[in-house]
Parts: structure tokens; C-alpha cells; sequence
């Protein structure tokens, strides 16, 4: 698997549009699919690793760890093993900001009632 294929095959995992991601480097419109050879330059190279949240060394080879930082590979190993925190994971990709910021307040109710008394509703 080259670069722009592993590249390509975050973004399907993830269930995040090609255009997304070019759109939020300032790539152009197809940018991905034009690189033909599946390489591209150092800089953009950067910018896609730091927007996927993995070093470039793991894009370029598939080597090394995929996250940059240990607790963020332990979180993501968490939600993939446990089939209700995948459901929040979608739910932030699907929802809007305002519908997923009330969700993560009635989460957050909850968690803070739990701690005051252990208490069911």
C-alpha cells in the first residue's frame, strides 16, 4: 500500500469524505486522486498526517504506532472493542455540533449526579 492509498483507507475507516479532508488542508478538489505515483510533497504530507492525527513516518511505511500520543491509541483500541462508545463516535461524526454538545451536557448531568450520590435516577 503506498502514501495516498493508506491515506485514502484512514479516511474510509474513519467514514470521512476525501473532499472533507482536502477541503479542510486547502487541497484542491481531487488532489488525492491526482496523485497518480501515490507520493506527494513533504509539506502536504505534514499537513495530512497532523489533520489524521498520525505521524508521517506511519503514513509513508504503515510502520510505527498509528496515534502520536499513547493515550489517544488506547482510546481509540477502547471504542473500537466497545460497541456503545462506537455509537457516541458516530454520533459526533453524524450530528450536528449544537445536537452533540447537548448530547455530551446529558452525559455530562449524569456522570456528575453518579459521582454526588452513586444514586440511580
Amino acid at each position: 500500500m503506498n502514501t495516498v492509498e493508506r491515506i485514502l483507507s484512514i479516511l474510509k475507516e474513519r467514514n470521512i469524505p476525501v473532499s472533507r479532508c482536502e477541503r479542510a488542508l486547502d487541497f484542491s478538489n481531487g488532489y488525492f486522486k491526482g496523485l497518480t505515483r501515490g507520493t506527494m510533497p513533504a509539506d502536504k504530507l505534514e499537513k495530512v498526517a497532523k489533520y489524521l492525527g498520525v505521524s508521517v513516518t506511519y503514513l509513508m511505511t504503515g510502520n510505527e504506532g498509528y496515534y502520536l500520543d499513547p493515550d489517544a491509541a488506547e482510546m481509540a483500541q477502547a471504542m473500537f472493542d466497545d460497541p456503545d462508545m462506537r455509537i457516541l463516535f458516530n454520533a459526533k461524526r453524524e450530528m450536528s455540533p449544537k445536537k452533540f454538545h447537548k448530547i455530551i451536557d446529558i452525559i455530562t448531568a449524569f456522570r456528575d449526579m453518579e459521582n454526588a450520590d452513586d444514586g440511580d435516577i
